[in-house]
């Protein structure tokens, strides 16, 4: 009796084991699941709240679906146009500051010597490897860059429709799983996703909402203080801000750099700061404690690593699974403490 149960414990963890491996090496299909799942599960409390009144559920989450869907097409004709063409002027001005940036730090010398190294260099063969190196990765590029929008457009209709069909289906998936849950167990297992579930829903829901108010608030007063791609900009920092001081930090370098090559006073990059600093403060100590409520309760650094670790394993799934994922470790060890003393 004892060998055929160490025997089927056994086979349990070869299974799991087997899935693990399987769905990390099929990673960047389930791309359009993992997005749907993470929509469908911030989805819910909307869904269920509807349902109340409405009844059937089909009707609630098409109701649902169709308001995120109208939002975010009004984002995306409203907004994204600028965006882009901000981008594409921004690309065309990049040799300017790149010009503006070695002046501004004394690089002259610097680079005269290296076009000296570069002339003393055998000239035709190297000119000859450069330029076929350049076509190849042009090519390359040219290639991976229509299956990349490709791959975006299949995204933007495959994940809408599954996040549909997941969150209708969403409560009969956690009956057919608690199934599998031995009745002895229940309880426990209940509890510590009733924890997990606590905190991951404050933390996404939290982090959604800080990040469309930093991207609001930087693209508005960036814009109103005429900075050259002002919207560009507060989107960025909006969208890094999960990752801590990253989009500030990139607020602060590139706000700079454009506003000392753009104005010639000293009082427009004053208040270009200052819109820069309030939104650091106003993020630091009303928005992100008033939101978040120290729901994840991890550290910077942490929370650093985590996203790190995230994006060398599974890349850009793994920077948005990253924090989530640390965020239930914490809860699992806590947990297991708690069970055991």
């Amino acid at each position: 009796m004892l060998e055929k149960f160490n025997l089927q414990k056994f086979f349990l963890i070869l299974l799991v084991c087997f899935l693990i491996y399987f769905i990390y090496s099929i990673k960047e299909v389930l791309i359009p699941f993992y997005l749907a799942i993470i929509a469908s599960y911030v989805l819910q409390i909307q869904v269920n709240y509807l349902q109340k009144y409405i009844k059937k559920r089909s009707l609630a989450t098409t109701f649902v679906c169709v308001i995120i869907v109208s939002f975010i097409t009004v984002i995306v004709i409203s907004v994204i146009p600028i965006a882009l063409k901000q981008s594409i002027v921004l690309i065309k001005h990049i040799p300017g500051y790149v010009d503006y940036l070695i002046e501004t730090l004394s690089l002259q010398d610097v680079l005269v010597d290296l076009k000296q190294n570069i002339k003393d260099l055998d000239v035709n063969n190297d000119l000859y490897k450069y330029i076929t190196a350049i076509t190849a990765n042009i090519f390359n590029t040219i290639w991976i860059s229509g299956l990349k929008l490709l791959t975006i457009m299949v995204y933007c209709v495959l994940v809408p429709v599954l996040t549909f069909y997941i969150t209708h289906d969403w409560n009969i998936i956690i009956q057919k799983l608690s199934i599998l849950v031995p009745a002895k167990h229940k309880n426990m297992i209940f509890t510590y996703c009733t924890e997990i579930d606590n905190v991951l829903r404050k933390y996404i829901i939290g982090q959604l909402e800080i990040c469309v108010l930093l991207g609001i608030y930087y693209s508005v007063l960036l814009s109103i203080f005429k900075l050259k791609y002002g919207l560009l900009l507060g989107m960025i920092v909006g969208i890094l801000s999960f990752i801590p001081y990253v989009g500030t930090g990139i607020g602060f370098i590139f706000g700079n750099l454009i506003s000392f090559y753009q104005f010639d006073s000293w009082v427009m990059v004053f208040y270009i700061n200052m819109v820069l600093v309030t939104g650091q403060i106003f993020e630091g100590y009303f928005v992100t404690p008033k939101v978040m409520s120290n729901s994840v309760q991890l550290s910077p650094v942490w929370i650093m690593f985590s996203i790190l670790a995230g994006a060398k394993f599974a890349g850009f799934i793994g920077v948005i699974l990253a924090i989530p994922i640390a965020a239930i470790i914490r809860v699992t060890i806590l947990f297991a403490f708690k069970r055991k003393f």
